[in-house]
């Protein structure tokens, strides 16, 4: 009885020492999560259009600031001792020595006139008192159009371009002597003679006089 009790331990313990290992707990895989993509790399700064000119005339855009307008220039103001008439203005400029002229009527255009026409008796009247008696440069000439056989009023214009349509020729005038007299002065009383362009004789002019229209 002992003996099979013995037998029943020691087989009890063998059963105990060569039972099924023990396996170790089965730790489940990890899933793999969501690739999480990259992060982009952040926008460059947009930068905003210039602003296109507004065109001209268009209203300015609400908050705007608008650039000054450009002062526009006035026509020249005739000198402040130029005569009035009818609303012109004259001015009588002497000269020494000899002056042609082509430089008369280049200095009355640089002082912002011309060289005066004259359009009615009523202007000749009052341009001959204003002189009193000096022989003047007027604004015409037919130095384009005159030749020899012809050098009447239909070949004379004005410094404006226009033709005569009032005349105020001392007798025997126009009479282009020595076929080179070919530009407008006024003579004793006013009255008109055609002259050289420039020279130094006793009938050509000794002043030019210089007309404003405003």
């Amino acid at each position: 009885m002992q003996i099979h009790l013995a037998i029943a331990a020691a087989s009890l313990l063998i059963l105990v020492a060569c039972g099924d290992p023990v396996q170790p707990p089965v730790t489940p895989a990890t899933q793999p999560g969501p690739v999480t993509a990259p992060a982009a790399p952040a926008a460059a700064p947009t930068a905003t259009p210039a602003a296109a000119p507004a065109a001209a005339g268009a209203p300015a855009a609400p908050g705007a600031v608008a650039s000054p307008a450009t002062p526009t220039a006035k026509p020249a103001a005739h000198p402040a001792d130029a005569v009035e008439f009818k609303g012109h203005w004259y001015q009588v400029v002497a000269f020494n020595g000899s002056t042609s002229w082509h430089q008369a009527k280049e200095a009355c255009v640089k002082a912002g006139g011309h060289l005066a026409i004259i359009e009615t008796a009523e202007e000749q009247a009052f341009i001959a008192k204003l002189l009193g008696g000096k022989y003047a440069f007027l604004g015409a000439t037919n130095e384009k159009k005159a030749t020899a056989d012809n050098f009447g009023d239909d070949t004379w214009t004005w410094v404006d371009g226009k033709p005569f349509k009032y005349t105020s020729w001392m007798s025997g005038q126009p009479n282009n002597y020595g076929s080179s007299e070919n530009f407008l002065a006024t003579y004793d009383g006013g009255e008109w003679v055609d002259v050289a362009v420039e020279g130094d004789s006793f009938w050509m002019p000794t002043c030019y006089l210089c007309e404003w229209d405003n």
